[in-house]
Formats: C-alpha cells, sequence, structure tokens
C-alpha cells in the first residue's frame, strides 16, 4: 500500500520528467492501484476463510482502499468532480469509470458469494457491513446500497422459503404420526 505523500512525490517526479501527459499519468495511477486493489482482492479469495469470511474482508477492502484510492487521486489531479460531472471532467470521466467498474465487480463478488451462506445472521453480518460500505463510499459520489439490495432479497428470500418448507415437512411428518398413535 502507498500513502499520498508517496504518491505525490512519485507523479510530481513523472511530471518534471516531462515524458507523459496528465492523461497518461491519471491512466497510469488508476492502473496501478487497481493492480495492487486486485491482488489484494486475489490473496483473499484464494486464502482459507470461509466465504462468510471473505466476503466480510473484501468489503472492508473496497472501504478503506477505494475511498483512499479516490482520495489520493483527487488529491494528486486536483480533481474534485463527481460521477454526475463526468463529461466535464478534466479526465474525461476516468475516475468515475473505474470506480464504477470496481464496484460492478464487487457486487458480482457478492451475488456469487452470498448463495453460498447458509445462515441468516452471516447474511445480516455481511449486509450489515454493505450498507456501511456504500454510506461510507456515498462521500465520494460512490454510493452502491441500492445496486447490492436484489442480491440480498433473493438469498434472504430462498432462505426463508426453505425454512418454511423444512417447517412445513416436520409438522405433516408429526401430524401423521399423531394420527397414527390414535388408531
Amino acid at each position: 500500500n502507498i500513502q499520498l505523500p508517496v504518491c505525490l512525490h512519485v507523479i510530481g517526479v513523472l511530471r518534471r520528467l516531462g515524458k507523459h501527459s496528465d492523461e497518461q499519468l491519471r491512466f497510469m495511477f488508476l492502473q496501478c492501484r487497481d493492480k495492487w486493489l486486485q491482488n489484494a482482492f486475489d490473496e483473499v479469495t484464494n486464502s482459507s476463510m470461509s466465504i462468510y469470511g471473505q466476503l466480510c474482508k473484501i468489503t472492508d477492502l473496497v472501504r478503506m482502499h477505494m475511498f483512499e484510492i479516490v482520495t489520493q487521486y483527487r488529491a494528486i489531479f486536483l480533481d474534485f468532480t463527481s460521477g454526475q460531472e463526468e463529461d466535464v471532467a478534466s479526465d474525461g470521466g476516468l475516475l468515475f469509470a473505474w470506480a464504477n467498474r470496481r464496484i460492478c465487480f464487487f457486487v458480482s463478488m457478492l451475488e456469487r458469494g452470498l448463495p453460498k451462506l447458509k445462515e441468516g445472521s452471516q447474511i445480516a453480518s455481511v449486509l450489515e457491513k454493505v450498507m456501511y460500505c456504500g454510506a461510507y463510499l456515498g462521500r465520494e459520489g460512490l454510493d452502491f446500497r441500492g445496486a447490492v439490495s436484489t442480491a440480498f432479497e433473493t438469498r434472504v428470500l430462498i432462505l426463508v422459503q426453505h425454512g418454511l418448507s423444512v417447517a412445513q415437512d416436520t409438522y405433516d411428518q408429526m401430524l401423521m404420526s399423531f394420527q397414527g398413535a390414535q388408531m
């Protein structure tokens, strides 16, 4: 992980060298930070952690590091435009496009991982972390909470339907054994 002062220094040196345009520097910055973030994701997904642990850890990585990368980008390139202003942004919406791609990747990870969670408490815990993450990134114009609600609703509905089916089967079995005992 690289901190803002080091980022400023490296980009400053690259600017003074004059070999890259500002647009190229913006692209290279996001490309390098994206590669680092992807490596952090890969490290978690390739670990022996449970799917619950992986979803929690990845949510924490998204919250901490996406916020940090966006903040660094805006500080280095003096870009304070939001996604709604991308048409007038000096980078042509590069930051917004990168953040959107990363959030879509995160949502797809959730959609693949949620069906593997079997306990309602785990789903509730992941939902709480994801909602906090979305609100936190909302400070930078990256609130994605609406994009994940369907995945959570679907998983909870399936879990409730399964629980009701098991309860119905148990009730039917008990009723049959009770009726058999009375005869």
